[in-house]
């Protein structure tokens, strides 16, 4: 019995030794509250822990068993855009700090701090090789040497990482690394068909982290061709990214091109957005029967700035007759903005006496306020329409539910959009203070 407690007494101590965490310092302290940590794999991520942010500070124990992976840290909504992978090896503790404008920076682990020397080494030489071919006269010499320098870096880094997580990404961040000199557009040409040479998209360890997101993106931004007018053309940058998936699984394609067309829409780029979502992702949805999916990626285009707003009908009575009308059908003025609204909403009975007030101020047929009311039922809202009489008034009964709301993808009110005479989307309002001072800017 005693030698039983004294076995145990001198195992515990070891397995709380052996027990590791991941924990850093949120910067600016204020902006965070608390961070979630998953296990990710290609298609999925599993939750491991929760920690409460307390004056920037957050900390994870991880038990024993804690297998090692890519690990992501959620620390905001939406949560696949504000977050960031950490590499857990399962033999050392973890400490960052983190702020959206420099990313986490970490304080210890071997390889998350290989990792970044690895970034940092290679981000210097390609820097000094972009300000040679920079120069006025450029020196072939210094240009070949710093090639080759990036060769030499690649290749150390590699042994050094050999074994571990860190060497699936650096291998796979391996350059366009020419054995001589060219000229600098056979050379940009050159690291734009050999961008993707390195990456192999059938790792689950690159699956599962930003890294093939991160590329996507950066490929798309940086090494997209202009049209003779200037603007950036994604079609064919898209294009190479999914050629580049070849037969990966279909459920990692779903996902992969999900987290990138969000973050075009975060970075409000309806155009890549839309084509990622009309040239792939519809279809791909649309074969693992992900209707959800399929709707919210047709909503958004719909909503898109450019589009034709979604029609819809209502009627007014004219000579104790009922008329029907539409959206489409109008032609009151030069821009429309529709104000979807509710009687028991009380920041719509702040937002829209004001509405009101400025749309007033306007000639006639400058404006024309077309008041959505989202409705469970017709009383309150028919004597509140009774104030605005300059208004369309159009009763949505259904509250959430009903089909106009939902075509908008309506989700709170008041929402604004602001039409042309053509009924194309020309702004949407994140507050009624951005469409107070777009109509007064204008």
């Amino acid at each position: 019995m005693h030698k039983n407690l004294l076995f145990l007494a001198l195992l515990f101590p070891l397995i709380a030794f052996s027990q590791h965490s991941i924990k850093g310092t949120f910067m600016p302290a204020e902006n965070f509250t608390w961070a979630v940590l998953y296990q990710v794999t290609p298609t999925s991520k599993v939750y491991t822990a929760q920690a409460k942010v307390s004056e920037g500070k957050f900390e994870f124990k991880l038990p024993e068993n804690t297998p090692k992976g890519i690990y992501k840290i959620v620390y905001n909504v939406p949560q696949e855009i504000k977050n960031f992978d950490v590499i857990y090896n399962a033999k050392e503790d973890v400490e960052l700090t983190f702020s959206e404008e420099k990313g986490a920076v970490f304080i210890s682990s071997e390889e998350n701090l290989l990792l970044k020397d690895y970034m940092s080494s290679m981000m210097a030489i390609g820097d000094e090789i972009g300000r040679l071919y920079g120069e006025a006269k450029v020196n072939k010499s210094d240009v070949k040497k710093h090639f080759k320098k990036l060769l030499e870096t690649q290749s150390q880094f590699e042994k050094k990482a050999k074994g571990t997580l860190a060497s699936h990404f650096i291998k796979a961040s391996k350059p366009y690394m020419p054995s001589n000199f060219e000229e600098a557009s056979i050379y940009i040409n050159n690291v734009k068909r050999n961008y993707f040479t390195s990456v192999n998209f059938s790792d689950p360890v690159l699956q599962g982290s930003n890294f093939l997101i991160d590329r996507a993106i950066a490929y798309v931004m940086s090494l997209s061709d202009y049209d003779e007018k200037g603007v950036l053309m994604y079609h064919s940058s898209i294009d190479a990214i999914f050629s580049n998936l070849g037969e990966t699984d279909r459920g990692f394609q779903k996902i992969y091109l999900k987290n990138i067309w969000r973050n075009f829409v975060e970075n409000n780029m309806p155009d890549p957005a839309n084509y990622i979502a009309d040239r792939y992702l519809i279809a791909i949805a649309t074969e693992l029967q992900d209707e959800a999916l399929v709707e919210n990626l047709t909503l958004y285009k719909n909503l898109s700035i450019g589009n034709k707003a979604p029609n819809f009908s209502w009627e007014i009575e004219k000579d104790k007759k009922l008329i029907p009308q539409s959206l489409y059908e109008l032609d009151a003025a030069e821009n429309y903005i529709l104000a979807f609204w509710s009687s028991s909403c009380s920041h719509c009975l702040k937002e829209i006496p004001e509405l009101y007030k400025t749309v007033g101020n306007f000639q006639n047929n400058e404006y024309k306020v077309i008041a959505v009311g989202l409705e469970s039922e017709s009383t309150n809202w028919k004597s509140e329409t009774y104030y605005y009489p300059n208004f369309i008034h159009v009763l949505a009964l259904g509250k959430w539910e009903n089909k106009i709301g939902r075509d908008y993808g309506i989700s709170s009110t008041p929402t604004y959009f602001v039409l042309d005479k053509d009924k194309k989307i020309k702004f949407k309002p994140e507050s009624f203070e951005e469409l107070q001072k777009y109509l007064t800017t204008k």
